[in-house]
């Protein structure tokens, strides 16, 4: 027995397409009654999708379409259908759903029972968010709030408990706020709508057809609607892949994890059995049988052992491929590969359909190479877009106020402060050089920073308040955009506001506006976070120059519809089907006390809609094996696919090679190659002598002899590294402030070493850390540090300061050469010079980091000390009374004090005149190059990347992999 007015149609069918095809034909005769047709769908995406259909199906006639409504996220006014405008005026209006969320957000953080001192207002919105899909999910459920103190025992945890006061934003604090302004929740309005339309079905019996398509009723509501339906005279029902395939006990083992459960519960619901619908077209496909193989219940699945004596034939299996990529990359290029093979064919369409935004923006990123817009469902963020970023910007240089922030700022393409936009990029430029160059400001950049302050100041008054009104802050940032936009000449407007984001962006502000008020006074410090909350959460899509062939979906929006080329897209554990998230608000088993539906429900879904994917008519399977250097795992769905495979072929898995064998993936690892790779040869730059340096500091001598190349750029080439704009103070500096206590202590006591030494070295270095800006979380590690420095130096000095008579501090000095060239100078400044009693020099070198050993000093590999003491023997340094030098000593503040004997100086100052001699004469021949020596260089070098050293560095490239990776490297991949 079939009952009249319920269908299934064909999961192989395309729903939407099959439908309009089947009511043309019906209404051939008549099609201008389609319009008294009302189509009652699942989501908004499902009603566009029908409307396509139709006008496809026509082609160039004029198409009458029937009316169409969204039932699971409709307006509330659209759901009243029958024109009873009588009925209208018993339902209060709905409250505006952003006001609902600023009004929670309120009230959480007004709530001490979170147990947090203080949430911050992002914080609050994220909950306010849950909260607000909490409460509609009860209502969808038809649950009662006062249930809800009754599912939180005792024995449950204390932060249930706390949740549980927390909830009463609900059930106490929020229904009060309604009533006092006279409102519904637009989800209750939605219901009570849908309940007085369905009473007024029942009484009159509507005259016109009333169609429920592609729904699976998954609220108890919805089952309420179709049941209705179902009793109306022009009632039908059409539901979409009901599978008949499964044996009626695998049928009843159904759980939530299956495709099929809703359409069982709603069966149920309505006391029909799957016998009893009728199948539009009659005929299953082998493919229908396969893919109910593959998502066979776990209870049913020692079934497949059977499918050796009774194989599904090829047929269920071909234009199924799977692709195992390496990595998103190579998942991301094989992608675009089939879409653009596809292209080629006239008129196929191809979807990629995925619930990875990543792997989407890289498919979009590799279809543009070939000037391929494809479709995006989802668009980009708005926090992403250029204009969303400009608003962050501004938002980012008041929070950090830090030179970074306002560069940033300014070399946005929408800042022009009244400027034109060329020009002030070049004053931009040049102010960013100074800055990094540690100069004074020219009067007209002066000035621009003044006029940039200037517009920006009525949001600076708003920065240094504590608290501010949301509404006041949000439209004078709004304000401050515009005063530095520059203006569209043509309209007149700011151009901030021109294209798909300026449009999503003003529906936005209006909206939030309006609103806003609702939320009150916030603090200051949580502003920022809170509007990139908000601008993350509007999405961005291109209206026009999109391909009108190649969609990118998310599962919900590829449902009822299908491609000639359907693409699922990272197939892996984790994506398909994500893993069901931790309610905040209720553990499992309360939930299933309170009546709500399990996670795995979530999971149910997934599974629909991957079903419904593999009917397409060729479906292409990709999945990455690693993600981020780390392994990732098959989804479940992909691996009941392997099995029922293996279980169909008894032969051996080489019987479905067929499925696995696509050559996307091999033409995906090669669409970049160019070639075999030939590295470029390292720089040999040989400069004429006269313009080499005559002159070096000792420090510098030490980058000749090790890394000639950094010679040649800084001092040839005259290419000075620029410092980066509020860099953070490194170890070096921690450096500079010792040097510049112990200098100012040394001058004091020159010659006698004081009883109160450690106070007063106590007392500079308090001095000094304060005035270099040294922020307080370095100064937790420097100031012990400097401590103990301190207390070393102290019992150093006092067994070695009686010896010494004089103390000489950052003293300059210079030996000269003859050399082929003509003279050669090299300078140095000693850290300290101690002349001792017996006449003799000590020459010391302060190391708050790594020191040298005393065979680098002899051996001339560490020339810094031994310059030092060839200088002082050449009577070099002014204002000594002696040429002899005792020592070379590092101090290093760490226990450890390195010193020469005199013969070990000696040597080493002896063996430092000749390397110099031979250095200078070496480099005064024309035909020697300033080479990269990249292994002889000490410490980060300023010029190494100048020289493209990862380039020509490359030592294989015999094979085509290693081509392959020096290109990647070069690329900076």
């Amino acid at each position: 027995m079939t009952i009249r007015n319920i269908y299934n149609v064909s999961a192989s069918e395309s729903f939407v397409d099959f439908l309009a095809a089947h009511f043309l034909r019906q209404y051939s005769s008549a099609p201008d009654k389609l319009s008294q047709i009302l189509f009652l769908l699942p989501n908004r995406r499902s009603c566009q999708s029908m409307a396509d259909a139709f006008v496809r199906r026509q082609g160039t006639k004029p198409t009458i379409l029937p009316r169409m409504v969204p039932i699971e996220d409709v307006e509330e006014d659209e759901v009243f259908l029958s024109g009873n405008i009588a009925v209208l005026d018993k339902i209060e209006p709905a409250v505006n759903p952003t006001e609902r969320l600023l009004l929670f957000t309120r009230l959480i953080m007004q709530k001490p029972e979170l147990g947090i001192k203080r949430i911050s207002l992002a914080q609050a919105y994220s909950l306010a968010q849950n909260l607000a899909q909490f409460m509609d999910t009860i209502y969808n459920e038809n649950l009662s709030f006062d249930n809800l103190q009754n599912i939180v025992p005792v024995e449950y945890a204390a932060h249930w408990q706390q949740t549980l006061q927390l909830l009463q934003i609900i059930t106490e604090a929020w229904p009060e706020i309604l009533q006092e302004r006279g409102k519904i929740d637009s989800i209750v309005r939605r219901h009570q709508l849908l309940e007085a339309e369905m009473q007024l079905w029942q009484q009159q019996n509507p005259a016109y057809k009333i169609v429920i398509a592609g729904s699976t009723a998954p609220f108890p509501l919805l089952k309420k609607l179709v049941q209705t339906v179902l009793n109306l005279s022009g009632g039908e029902v059409y539901l979409y892949g009901l599978d008949k395939n499964l044996e009626d006990f695998a049928w009843e083992s159904i759980d939530e994890n299956h495709p099929q459960y809703e359409l069982k519960e709603l069966l149920d619901f309505l006391h029909i059995s799957r016998n009893e619908i009728t199948d539009i077209p009659a005929l299953t496909s082998w493919r229908e049988k396969f893919v109910s193989e593959v998502m066979r219940p776990a209870a049913s699945s020692s079934e497949w052992r059977k499918l050796n004596d009774n194989p599904l034939p090829m047929s269920a299996f071909e234009n199924i491929s799977m692709l195992n990529c390496d990595d998103i990359r190579q998942e991301a290029k094989s992608i675009a590969l089939i879409i653009r093979r596809t292209l080629e064919e006239k008129e196929k369409t191809a979807a990629l359909v995925t619930m990875d935004r990543n792997l989407s923006r890289r498919v979009i990123s590799e279809l543009q190479k070939w000037g391929i817009t494809a479709d995006d469902s989802s668009g980009k963020p708005l926090n992403l877009s250029a204009l969303g970023i400009y608003l962050r910007l501004i938002c980012d240089y008041f929070e950090e106020k830090s030179l970074t922030s306002l560069i940033a700022l300014l070399k946005h393409p929408f800042t022009s402060c009244g400027f034109k936009r060329s020009d002030f990029n070049m004053q931009v430029r040049r102010l960013e050089k100074l800055w990094r160059e540690e100069k004074p400001l020219t009067e007209d950049l002066q000035n621009l920073l003044d006029d940039f302050k200037q517009r920006v100041q009525p949001l600076a008054d708003i920065y240094v308040r504590p608290l501010a009104n949301i509404k006041d802050v949000f439209a004078t940032h709004i304000q401050v955009a515009e005063r530095l936009a520059d203006t569209d000449i043509k309209s007149g407007d700011k151009i901030i506001w021109r294209g798909d984001d300026g449009r999503v962006a003003g529906n936005f502000i209006s909206d939030f506006l309006a609103e806003c008020d609702n939320l009150g006074e916030i603090a200051m410090l949580d502003y920022s976070q809170f509007f990139n909350i908000l601008l993350s959460q509007q999405n961005v899509r291109i209206r026009y120059g999109m391909h009108p062939r190649v969609k990118i979906l998310g599962p919900i929006e590829a449902r009822l519809t299908q491609y000639d080329v359907t693409i699922i897209g990272e197939v892996n554990e984790g994506i398909w089907p994500k893993a069901p998230n931790a309610d905040m608000w209720l553990s499992r088993p309360m939930k299933k006390d309170f009546g709500l539906p399990q996670p795995e429900r979530s999971v149910g879904l997934s599974a629909a809609d991957f079903s419904h994917l593999l009917h397409a008519p060729k479906v292409y399977m990709t999945r990455s094996q690693k993600l981020d250097g780390a392994p990732t795992n098959k989804s479940r769905w992909w691996l009941r696919m392997e099995t029922v495979l293996e279980a169909n072929f008894s032969s051996g898995a080489d019987k479905y090679a067929f499925i696995y064998t696509q050559p996307y993936t091999y033409w995906a690892k090669t669409l970049d190659y160019t070639g075999n790779y030939t590295p470029i040869e390292a720089p040999n730059p040989r400069p004429e002598v006269s313009r080499r340096p005559r002159r070096l500091s000792a420090s510098n001598v030490e980058k000749l002899m090790r890394d000639p190349y950094t010679i040649y750029a800084k001092y040839i080439l005259n290419l000075k590294p620029l410092k980066d704009l509020d860099c953070e103070k490194q170890a070096s500096d921690y450096g500079s402030v010792v040097h510049k206590v112990l200098q100012r202590f040394n001058d004091r006591y020159n010659q006698q070493f004081p009883l109160t030494a450690k106070q007063e070295l106590l007392s500079l270095g308090e001095e000094e850390f304060a005035n270099s800006g040294i922020s307080e979380e370095l100064m937790t590690f420097w100031w012990p540090k400097f401590m103990k420095s301190v207390d070393w130096l102290v019992a150093n000095e006092a067994g070695y300061r009686p010896d010494i008579s004089v103390v000489h501090n950052e003293t300059k000095g210079f030996v000269k050469f003859s050399a082929a060239a003509g003279d050669f100078e090299v300078e140095a400044i000693a850290d300290r010079i101690d002349e001792t009693k017996s006449g003799e020099l000590n020459i010391l070198d302060y190391k708050t980091g790594r020191a040298r050993s005393i065979k680098e000093m002899e051996n001339s590999y560490a020339p810094q000390l031994p310059i030092e003491g060839l200088i002082a023997q050449k009577g070099g340094f002014a204002g000594l009374n002696s040429k002899k030098v005792n020592s070379l000593q590092y101090w290093t503040f760490k226990n450890q004090k390195i010193a020469t004997k005199q013969e070990q100086s000696e040597t080493a100052i002896d063996n430092i005149e000749k390397v110099l001699k031979s250095l200078i004469n070496e480099f005064d021949n024309p035909s020697r190059p300033y080479i990269v020596n990249s292994a002889g260089k000490s410490g980060y070098s300023d010029y190494e990347h100048l020289s493209r050293f990862l380039e020509w560095s490359v030592k294989d490239s015999s094979t085509d992999n290693s081509s392959d990776n020096n290109g990647e490297e070069a690329n900076g991949d």
